[in-house]
């Protein structure tokens, strides 16, 4: 019996059971439901008009029905490694199966290799013999044994596969011939595409694909390879791994020796790059842009939309080398000369001409670009940018002033200030100064903002602070609200001691969005300003600005937050919970801001410590207060709180407060996943606490529950469920964890569980009337269903427990609740006559009252609850029951209970 394949998401193709087929598991159920059909009523794999069409089943016999043979189950066959093919790329991997490693034999020399491979030789031309003169058993035992000595000889695999070709044992003969071209490098492209044709023969569609792709990665020029693998695949319906090799014969296949039109191709390429945009694979679709650009303009086509697009994606992905080659090497219009009139540099291309390089590169010696009148301004911007981030400033002077000769439009208005900070990035500061005097004293350039301000922070950083400041001036003139010009001349006035300006110039002013953070006495002195005027949200805009650098120390320092963050009993805070933590900040707006300003603060090499512990609480506690009064900012509340949960400088008295804004927090946010991971922590922490007494754990513990309830009422998953069964099992005399259960069984249809758990706590608590509602709910669920036999003895104790929730319940409750919910089991069950007359008994009561304060006077007083007044459903239900019959009844109701 075929020994079965492993428990992989992979086909395998083994020597200890080569012929043994794989199992459609895991990922292979993707091909098993596409596979062609292949069963013993439908030999030829079609699928006729009457056949039961079941894909995975049928393609599962398909898989197991095709090439069996027994040549490998000989145990002389097997060898020490296998053949497996990846469901992820369709190709062949080598997996070696668990065997016991035999002991290394010490003193093994070139000599004894030698005599090895003189008698594996022998074996191999005694086989020869053997088979000549028909003795095919014999050749074949020989041949095992030369196998069975070295797995990776191919001579012995195709002679095998000569010999069962010539007794028309195709199946036998392709596993041969794939262990074979496997096993020898210098399997030629032919050979890997024989064997490929093989498995398509034999319906072997996975080893066919993966035939194909190592045939075209030999000679990775010839479409043909291609094609074949990608029909095979689409048959599969396994689109992506088809766009794959679609996107691997753009970058590889040369056109004219595949004989292809480009029109054709080219309608592939736009194919290909359609698709992984739609399905948001940004690097692949860039790759197959990149391929399609250079293809095309290589052939004077006209794609600089494409091109425009490609140019921006490269840049800001930070692929300034690639952009450098692609604008060069293949947009007309731009050349360079050295010193002695000789071109700068040489245009070089793949042999598909998919790729293209500059060489040299880095440019060495450029005394002049010559630049076209049509040459887009916005490539020429962009082609300064990635000369300057690859360090080619030298060489980008003349390209500078055709720049900025250049009329300004709108789409690329940023590429102005993009190139100054660039050389900022790069810090050649004098460079940038040039930059910005050229654009200072041109005609048009002088009358913008970014002129003056890059001009302000070239001296600034060269040493003229009061030169930078009168710049900064300038830009004020254009543009009265820049906020980068504010930061940097307040930094400059406090520097020259002049700290009433400073505030004077920030004061009123919101300074998020800039690139430079403001000094942090200034903010705080700001915030001050901002609260004693009664400005609320700027006060919270400058509070958020002093903290975010702030923030930024836990994502430095996380590792050592998970092992080393304590709370005040010294019990270290649950990984789980700080992990959640993260996940609730991750890719969150805050910390996008909080990942950029503390760049910025690191750039600046701005210390992280430079407000006390204390300071960093008291300020922390400010904006969560002012966060809190604004409905609108639950989400930015929480993860403040989370970052403040998270720092390593908050003082540890202050912990057990910010658990606890942390919890109200995450309700607030309906971040119900966070608020129970914390409970859990909770729950752990004041079990363990040796600081509380018995009676002190037993009634927070209570509490946890209570909120545990009321998180599992808005949000339910298995891992809570789970969860509690674990503490039942920990605590089985727990009352409120087998309460909590039989409500999460109810909510999720499991009656019965819902009735075990609530008999166990109806022991303890006998005359608690919610305990006997649900029993009676649930008991109510089960008559009502259809597969239900014996409808009448659950009906009956559904009635019974609801009479027991009904005498306890009129003790304390509202006649209203009671009504209803007797009535509404009435009606669920069926007996509509009862159920009026239960309704309509909801009528007769008053609305429900409760205790509220007068705001004027301070008095209290019972004033009825609106929201919990039970006769807008009651009139519901009944005129469901009487409309048939009674329809001006329902229209009464409709119109006096169920009217806004």
């Amino acid at each position: 019996m075929d020994r079965p394949c492993r428990s992989t998401d992979r086909h395998h193709l083994s020597m200890d059971n080569a012929a043994s087929p794989p199992s459609a598991s895991a990922l292979n159920r993707e091909y098993a439901a596409h596979a062609y059909q292949y069963d013993n009523n439908d030999p030829d794999g079609d699928l006729d008009a009457g056949d039961d069409y079941r894909p995975l089943q049928r393609a599962q016999r398909a898989m197991s029905a095709v090439g069996q043979s027994h040549i490998l189950e000989v145990p002389e066959l097997r060898t020490q490694f296998q053949l497996d093919i990846d469901d992820d790329t369709g190709e062949f991997v080598v997996s070696s199966p668990t065997k016991q490693k035999a002991p290394k034999q010490s003193g093994t020399s070139s000599v004894k290799r030698g005599n090895q491979a003189r008698t594996m030789d022998a074996l191999l031309g005694q086989a020869a013999l053997e088979s000549a003169r028909g003795n095919d058993d014999k050749a074949i035992a020989l041949l095992h044994d030369v196998i069975r000595q070295d797995p990776r000889k191919p001579h012995a695999y195709r002679q095998i596969a000569e010999i069962c070709e010539n007794k028309q044992q195709i199946p036998k003969c392709f596993q041969y011939r794939l262990f074979a071209c496997y096993v020898d490098r210098t399997s030629s492209a032919e050979d890997w595409d024989q064997v490929g044709d093989m498995a398509v023969q034999l319906q072997k569609y996975p080893e066919a694909v993966a035939s194909f792709l190592k045939a075209g990665r030999i000679e990775p020029g010839v479409w043909i390879y291609f094609h074949k693998r990608i029909e095979i695949l689409e048959r599969m319906q396994m689109k992506a791994l088809a766009m794959k090799t679609r996107l691997m014969a753009m970058e590889t296949v040369d056109l004219v020796k595949s004989n292809l039109s480009f029109s054709w191709f080219e309608n592939m390429m736009q194919g290909v790059i359609e698709y992984f945009m739609l399905t948001d694979e940004a690097d692949k679709a860039n790759k197959a842009l990149q391929c399609y650009v250079i293809r095309c303009l290589q052939r004077g086509i006209d794609i600089m939309e494409n091109v425009f697009v490609l140019t921006y994606s490269l840049l800001s992905r930070d692929r300034h080398v690639d952009n450098v080659n692609l604008i060069l090497g293949c947009v007309k219009g731009i050349n360079a000369v050295r010193h002695d009139g000789r071109p700068s540099y040489k245009i070089e291309f793949n042999p598909p001409h998919s790729t293209v390089n500059i060489n040299p590169f880095p440019l060495q010696d450029v005394a002049k670009f010559y630049v076209n009148e049509s040459f887009p301004t916005i490539l020429l911007g962009r082609l300064i940018l990635s000369l300057l981030y690859t360090h080619n400033e030298n060489a980008i002077q003349s390209l500078i002033e055709v720049f900025l000769v250049r009329n300004i439009e709108p789409e690329h208005e940023d590429l102005y200030m993009a190139i100054g900070t660039a050389y900022d990035t790069i810090k050649d500061f004098q460079g940038g100064l040039e930059y910005a005097r050229m654009m200072i004293e041109d005609a048009v350039h002088s009358r913008l903002a970014h002129s003056w301000f890059l001009y302000g922070l070239f001296l600034e950083r060269t040493g003229e602070p009061l030169e930078a400041l009168a710049a900064y001036e300038n830009v004020l003139q254009y543009d009265y609200r820049h906020v980068d010009a504010r930061i940097n001349m307040s930094w400059i006035l406090q520097e020259l001691d002049r700290n009433d300006e400073a505030l004077e110039i920030v004061k009123e002013y919101s300074l998020e969005g800039g690139q430079r953070l403001p000094n942090e006495r200034l903010l705080i002195r700001q915030a001050q300003v901002f609260l004693d005027r009664g400005y609320d949200s700027h006060y919270m805009n400058t509070l958020r600005m002093l903290l975010i650098p702030h923030f930024y120390l836990v994502h430095l320092e996380f590792e050592n937050i998970l092992r080393k963050r304590r709370t005040i009993s010294n019990k270290a805070v649950h990984v789980n919970l700080r992990r959640a933590i993260m996940g609730v900040i991750s890719r969150s707006p805050l910390e996008r801001l909080v990942n950029k300003y503390g760049a910025i603060a690191e750039r600046d090499e701005r210390s992280l410590e430079t407000l006390t512990s204390e300071q960093l609480h008291e300020y922390s506690m400010k904006l969560i207060h002012f966060l809190s009064c604004f409905e609108h900012q639950k989400q930015e509340l929480l993860h403040v709180v989370c970052y403040v949960f998270l720092h390593p400088r908050m003082p540890a008295h202050h912990i057990e407060t910010t658990q606890n804004i942390l919890f109200y927090a995450a309700i607030k946010a309906e971040h119900y996943g966070l608020a129970f991971e914390f409970l859990r922590y909770l729950q752990m922490a004041t079990r363990s606490s040796d600081d509380l007494t018995e009676e002190q754990k037993n009634s927070r513990i209570k509490q946890i529950y209570l909120a545990m309830n009321y998180v599992f009422c808005h949000h339910q998953t298995v891992a809570y469920q789970r969860y509690v069964t674990r503490l039942i099992s920990k605590f089985p005399d727990e009352v409120m964890l087998h309460t909590m259960c039989g409500n999460n069984a109810l909510m999720a249809g499991s009656y019965k569980t819902a009735i075990y758990e609530y008999s166990i706590a109806l022991k303890f608590n006998p005359e608690d009337p919610l305990i006997n509602l649900n029993i009676a709910l649930c008991f109510t669920n089960l008559a009502s269903r259809k597969d239900i036999t014996n409808r009448t003895a659950l009906a009956i104790r559904a009635v019974a427990f609801m009479n027991v929730y009904k005498t306890h319940r009129l003790r304390s409750g509202s006649k209203q609740e009671v009504w209803y919910n007797v009535g509404r089991m009435f009606n669920q069950l069926g007996m509509n006559t009862f159920a009026v007359y239960w309704y309509e008994r909801v009528f007769n009561e008053p609305i429900p009252t409760l205790l509220a304060h007068d705001p004027t006077t301070g008095d209290a007083a019972l004033v009825p609850a609106e929201i919990y007044d039970m006769r807008p459903l009651a009139a519901l239900n009944l005129i469901q029951i009487v409309k048939d019959y009674n329809p001006q009844k329902a229209r009464a109701l409709r119109r006096q209970y169920c009217v806004l």
